[in-house]
């Protein structure tokens, strides 16, 4: 039997993600959620996911019912600790630096220093979903940062211990999408880190994937997780460009269907990998995107707020939220695969 997780990430981002992630946990095309703590009118909309977990309740589904884990942000949104609120992570607006302006010390009591920094602002984040009284069923990063360096992935396997929660694998599926996306932000990065810092990302993006193998057993009170991190479902830019009616997503959504099913039955039957999908409302309108750009979080724009956002930003999205309604079809029809609870992984 095939186990595998499907997991939309970025919920509590917008208003326009949020309704494509509830439709899709309602309609039994996911079974996790990866949710922001540190948006905008965070409270009420942990209070809205919460209710859509409990009321849960799709027959024609494989789905049992919806995991929800804390998304941990360090690059996008506002910083919920005190230490954070002062340190160089933020910009001059008081919002989290891009995943690719990040900054880092050179000295070694400075990354201690920074550390613990990071440690503080993943429990502060997850004492949020505590106060919500939800039960948190993984830990992810966004943008994958909390990968980048080594101390900063001890901080989320830390805390991962501390609270005996399942982490997300740092192996990311496919391969070569894996090594595009560390190269990017390596290059990206180069601006911001010293010399030494910019061998030390190095260094540990090519070696994460063996430092984890080492290591993660010396964390025996976090549950089993994940082997792997799969995102085939993702729609690049590219693929989308010239895009402008909902048939023609329609249609790249089946094709991508296709792809990642196919993907699934060649998967590792010993392993449980986890799908990551990034949703919105399939029926947000052009003008409904652009707005968003105009609105305002405490006088802060939205554009700020969470940077690399324009009207573009949700086209891909609706096309994975059609290849994951043609997806469930394949699946529920396929009795070698199991849709699997994190709590379940064996």
């Amino acid at each position: 039997m095939t186990k595998i997780i499907i997991n939309a990430d970025d919920y509590g981002f917008c208003d326009e993600v949020d309704a494509g992630v509830r439709m899709a946990a309602e309609q039994g095309l996911i079974n996790s959620i990866a949710t922001f703590v540190n948006g905008p009118d965070w409270e009420n909309r942990l209070a809205v996911i919460k209710a859509v977990q409990s009321n849960y309740n799709c027959n024609d589904s494989k789905v049992e019912g919806i995991d929800i884990g804390c998304h941990l942000s360090i690059t996008s949104g506002k910083p919920v600790s005190r230490a954070a609120k002062r340190s160089d992570f933020l910009t001059k607006k008081g919002t989290f630096r891009k995943y690719t302006q990040l900054k880092r010390p050179e000295t070694l009591e400075g990354k201690k220093a920074l550390k613990a920094i990071v440690k503080g602002e993943i429990m502060a984040q997850l004492d949020r979903m505590d106060k919500a009284q939800i039960d948190i069923a993984h830990l992810s990063s966004h943008h994958d940062t909390l990968t980048f360096f080594e101390d900063y992935f001890e901080a989320v396997l830390e805390v991962g211990q501390q609270n005996k929660i399942p982490v997300r694998s740092p192996v990311m599926l496919p391969k070569s999408k894996e090594i595009i996306y560390y190269n990017q932000v390596g290059l990206r990065l180069k601006n911001n880190l010293s010399r030494e810092n910019e061998l030390e990302y190095k260094e540990f993006r090519k070696g994460r994937h063996s430092w984890f193998d080492n290591n993660f057993g010396s964390y025996t009170e976090i549950p089993n997780s994940p082997s792997f991190l799969d995102g085939s479902n993702y729609i690049t830019r590219a693929q989308i460009f010239g895009v402008n009616n909902s048939q023609r997503q329609k249609e790249i959504g089946q094709s991508k269907s296709d792809k990642v099913y196919e993907t699934i039955q060649k998967q590792d039957a010993s392993a449980t990998t986890e799908y990551v999908v990034h949703l919105c409302s399939p029926t947000a309108d052009i003008k409904g995107k652009m707005k968003f750009q105009k609105k305002k979080i405490k006088r802060v724009p939205n554009r700020n707020y969470y940077s690399g956002v324009n009207a573009g930003y949700f086209d891909g999205r609706q096309i994975e939220f059609e290849a994951l309604k043609s997806l469930k079809s394949k699946l529920f029809n396929d009795p070698s695969i199991i849709i699997t609870p994190w709590s379940k992984i064996d």
